[in-house]
């Protein structure tokens, strides 16, 4: 099986009760998402929210033992933030 294609499960330490599966994402998702979060903040700023481009900036700048740990949660939340500006410039661009 290749390496990229398995999927780490691990179990959320803080709260025993409802042991929640965190998935982390694969290297090539975290490439992904780090390249789509810089040229959106980079070529979209002015279409971003203050919560979309804090989060934004929050994936990029993170360091040391966190940049390992980045969940297919956060990657997923990543590409549904680029989507969005994305559609919002194609129907700016439309109206005019």
């Amino acid at each position: 099986m290749n390496k990229s294609n398995t999927i780490k499960v691990k179990t959320n330490p803080d709260n025993n009760d409802t042991a929640l599966p965190r998935i982390e994402a694969s290297q090539e998702d975290i490439a992904q998402a780090k390249k789509l979060a810089t040229n959106t903040l980079q070529n979209y700023s002015g279409l971003l929210g203050q919560n979309q481009a804090h989060t934004l900036n929050n994936f990029l700048s993170r360091k040391g033992r966190m940049k390992g740990k980045i969940t297919q949660e956060q990657c997923m939340k990543i590409f549904n933030i680029t989507a969005q500006v994305q559609s919002k410039f194609i129907k700016l661009n439309i109206q005019k």
